[in-house]
C-alpha cells in the first residue's frame, strides 16, 4: 500500500516534485486550505 505503485523514468521528474512539495509542506497546518483557496482564484482552463 502507497501512493507510488510503480515508478516510471518516464514520470520521475514528477514523483521527485510531488515529495519534494510534501516534504516541504509537512508542518503546514492549512496543507488542504491553501491549494483549494489558489484553485478557486485561478482563471479557468479552456
Amino acid at each position: 500500500m502507497g501512493a507510488f505503485h510503480k515508478i516510471s523514468v518516464k514520470h520521475l521528474d514528477r514523483y521527485l516534485e510531488e515529495l519534494e512539495w510534501r516534504f516541504n509542506n509537512r508542518e503546514n497546518a492549512h496543507i488542504f486550505r491553501d491549494p483549494l483557496s489558489k484553485m478557486m482564484e485561478a482563471e479557468p482552463l479552456e
